[in-house]
């Protein structure tokens, strides 16, 4: 989200106000505190002295009338909580606490405590103080003064709306006057630079920055003056070498891409045409061995018929692969021309995905493995043919590779799931796994483990790039040992709306 300068000077002024508004409400708090704690514990010291003074008598006397008559005027205090009186043995004589009072009346009263509720008074006391009182010098108890600051919290609470508003008002006044300064100072210098830059880089060199005051931003304006005038002056020098760089770039751009496709139509018409090649000639060789069978006598009605069949399964690999090569090449010009709608059709896919696995029987037989496709029979997908083949081929052979070893056996289990807006293709083999110090590198053009062992390094690339085109994602998680899986999201929608027919324009 972008954010214009004077929106930040803006921010920044409301934060300066709201800090010295929060800190003259803070330093206000914390010298209410210090001042507070200071005089009650002065009262506390006071009412204790006096009433280890008053008391001497009427405890030597043990008038309880007095006692509780000098005790309960103490409480009239609005921050005296509770005050006892105790003999030289610490039992309790006379214990009151102070009552708020009653609508009506002009004085507070004074509740007697029991001896259960003593216990409790330190905890809600804000101050306590306890003296002894003495008689020519011997001890004859001691009184407990329980202070509370509601009295003084009050009156700061009921006086902390004026404070804040002052102080707000106080401190938005000043970012008000900090905001004009700073806007009339900086902000619009800068607005006003940023504009003619802007000017400047849409080619119009002949704007010029305004050089009014001699500071950094003016020293920025004087700079950037000299810039232009340079600029302005070489422009046409300067345009001729950027146009003729840019062909350049083009024609370096043209033949990199000409060489990654040469190489990728190589990479993946090689695997048809193999298997294009092998199936002919086992075809020859059933061919062949028919013939010699015919010259010789030796072939009987059955063994004929099969290796016609066998001839037939042949052929019509052969014709297979040939046309999925056909469909390769089809498919990179489309990758490399933006490819358009006339190529998506309605894939049932597992139907299609047997046909893949079929035309790569050859190479899965050699090897051992195993390929199991799970999905329902009715499942479609609206997409490129070429380009799902070229994704699992690709992946495949991928596994071929690099997941099993020679003459090993394996399983690669291929599972489809239609999701509301998408598909989701999940790609498992069994083999040796993804070390994780390479796993982030396996979608990099040419990057490969078995160089001498004919990887080129294109085939996972050509998948992510094929998938990427179809609107697509894949993601790869795997462990040492316990093979690989390769999970592919197909957004289902844009491939049904790419189908809609284009509207020509008018």
């Amino acid at each position: 989200m972008k954010i214009s300068l004077r929106t930040l000077i803006s921010l920044i002024t409301i934060a300066l106000a709201f800090l010295a508004s929060l800190g003259f409400v803070v330093t206000s708090f914390i010298t209410y505190s210090i001042s507070s704690s200071a005089a009650i514990n002065n009262k506390t010291e006071i009412t204790s002295l006096r009433l280890s003074s008053a008391l001497i008598e009427p405890l030597w006397d043990l008038d309880n009338a007095s006692l509780k008559t000098v005790v309960a005027s103490e409480l009239d205090d609005d921050d005296i909580l509770a005050i006892v009186l105790r003999d030289d043995k610490e039992v309790p004589i006379e214990a009151l606490e102070r009552s708020p009072p009653i609508k009506g009346e002009p004085k507070a009263s004074a509740r007697k405590l029991d001896s259960s509720e003593l216990t409790g008074l330190a905890q809600r006391a804000y101050a306590v103080k306890q003296r002894d009182i003495l008689h020519d010098g011997i001890k004859i108890g001691d009184i407990t003064v329980y202070a509370t600051n509601r009295g003084i919290s009050q009156a700061f609470f009921s006086q902390l709306t004026t404070t804040v508003g002052l102080s707000l008002g106080t401190s938005i006044g000043i970012a008000l006057l900090l905001f004009f300064a700073i806007d009339r100072l900086v902000s619009n210098r800068i607005l006003s630079l940023g504009q003619v830059v802007s000017r400047f880089s849409s080619r119009d060199f002949s704007a010029r920055a305004e050089e009014s005051m001699h500071d950094e931003i003016g020293e920025l304006a004087q700079a950037f003056n000299r810039m232009a005038q340079t600029i302005q002056h070489h422009e046409q020098g300067l345009q001729e070498a950027v146009d003729e760089r840019t062909r350049q770039i083009l024609d370096m751009e043209k033949f990199a891409f000409l060489g990654s496709l040469v190489a990728g139509v190589a990479h993946e018409v090689n695997t048809p045409l193999g298997v294009a090649v092998t199936a002919s000639s086992n075809a020859r060789t059933l061919v062949s061995a028919i013939t010699e069978g015919y010259k010789e006598g030796k072939l009987d009605e059955t063994e004929f018929v099969q290796s016609l069949s066998k001839i037939a399964e042949s052929l019509g690999i052969v014709e297979m692969n040939l046309e999925r090569a056909a469909e390769f090449i089809r498919s990179f010009k489309r990758m490399a021309v933006d490819q358009t709608a006339d190529g998506l059709q309605k894939v049932k896919l597992k139907e299609y995905l047997d046909e893949i696995v079929l035309s790569l029987r050859p190479k899965l037989r050699k090897g051992k493995i195993q390929v199991a496709v799970i999905a329902p029979d009715d499942l479609e997908l609206v997409c490129s043919p070429g380009a799902l083949y070229q994704i699992f081929t690709n992946l495949i052979v991928n596994s071929l590779l690099h997941a099993f070893d020679e003459d090993s056996s394996g399983k690669i289990t291929i599972s489809c799931q239609r999701n509301e807006n998408d598909m989701t293709l999940s790609y498992r083999d069994d083999g040796k796994g993804i070390a994780p110090g390479i796993i982030d590198s396996i979608f990099e053009p040419f990057f490969t483990t078995k160089r001498n062992a004919g990887g080129s390094g294109l085939g996972l690339y050509i998948v992510k790039t094929t998938i990427a085109k179809m609107g697509g994602q894949i993601r790869c998680t795997s462990e040492p040992g316990k093979g690989v899986e390769f999970l592919i999201t197909i957004p289902a929608l844009a491939s049904i709306r790419s189908l809609e027919p284009r509207k020509e324009s008018a």
